[in-house]
């Protein structure tokens, strides 16, 4: 299960990619007690969740974040917005010098 949260982590939806980082430096550097399974072993893992677990998987998560949110009242909150860069060329509206890149682009927020 801690392999599947960890390949969900990096970006890798699939089990399919799991016989992959098994043997590739990205996961057998993070946690080096552990051996990570095969895309095989994975699959038997998965095939073998019933709706039962996922059912307790879910009263457990519903249970955690309902603690979490009783511990963390707070009076405000902080919202990050940072922008991203797309490069443009030429002279195109609404663009600016992006310090970081070396580079004219447009600035969105996120």
């Amino acid at each position: 299960m801690t392999q599947r949260l960890d390949q969900l982590v990096f970006g890798y939806s699939t089990d399919g990619v799991a016989t992959h980082l098994r043997l590739g430096p990205i996961l057998s550097q993070q946690v080096t007690s552990v051996q990570w399974a095969s895309r095989l072993s994975q699959s038997r893992f998965l095939d073998g969740v019933t709706e039962g677990d996922a059912n307790q998987l879910l009263q457990l998560a519903q249970t955690l974040a309902k603690r979490s949110i009783k511990e963390q009242v707070r009076d405000s909150f902080i919202i990050d917005i940072d922008s991203t860069h797309s490069n443009t060329f030429g002279c195109q509206e609404q663009t600016d010098y992006n310090a970081r890149y070396r580079t004219m682009g447009y600035h969105p927020l996120f």
